[in-house]
């Protein structure tokens, strides 16, 4: 995805409903967008996929009229490349205080508040999948995070002291990578 492809879902996804939503929270990948438009690796921006909380929408009627109308398999998704993916906040495992570290992206009336890099990658790092290790490791070689940031965001994080150690190791690593010639 690219940042022209974000300015172009966020207010599609804002005027589906009515009253149309002035604002949403962008959490998975594609939110590094938010702090880096422009020049990201591939294997950053590859996920064609946004996911998105609507933050007043306790029930998911909004999420539903949203992943049908521009989510994944949508005409939408058919015509664009992109589309849409309604999601639980409570999907991801974010650092303490994330919600205030959050970047605003306003496009005409509506802002998408997209997650702060090293908020984000805690959270993949937390996943743990094989291709959010492979996120980490390319927002890492790209150098937009920093290794004592990150440690320090992943001591805000909730998770058992085993997580905290796997994560640890898994950014340290990641930095040796990049420091290795």
């Amino acid at each position: 995805m690219r940042r022209d492809q974000l300015e172009h879902l966020v207010p599609a996804i804002c005027n589906l409903l009515t009253p149309p939503e002035t604002a949403l929270i962008a959490i998975g990948s594609q939110s590094i967008l938010g702090s880096h438009p422009d020049g990201l690796p591939d294997e950053v921006v590859l996920s064609s996929g946004l996911d998105i909380v609507l933050p007043e929408d306790p029930q998911g009627k909004k999420a539903t009229v949203v992943n049908g109308s521009v989510g994944e398999g949508s005409a939408f998704h058919d015509s664009s490349g992109v589309y849409v993916r309604c999601v639980d906040v409570s999907r991801g495992r974010f650092p303490e205080g994330w919600r205030t570290r959050m970047v605003p992206v306003c496009v005409g009336d509506v802002t998408a508040y997209c997650l702060e890099p090293h908020d984000l990658l805690i959270a993949k790092y937390m996943e743990g999948r094989e291709k959010d290790r492979a996120y980490c490791q390319a927002v890492v070689r790209a150098d937009l995070v920093k290794v004592g940031i990150l440690l320090d965001r992943l001591a805000m994080a909730d998770c058992t002291e085993a997580e905290r150690i796997r994560v640890r190791s898994q950014i340290e690593q990641d930095f040796r990578l990049v420091a290795t010639p």
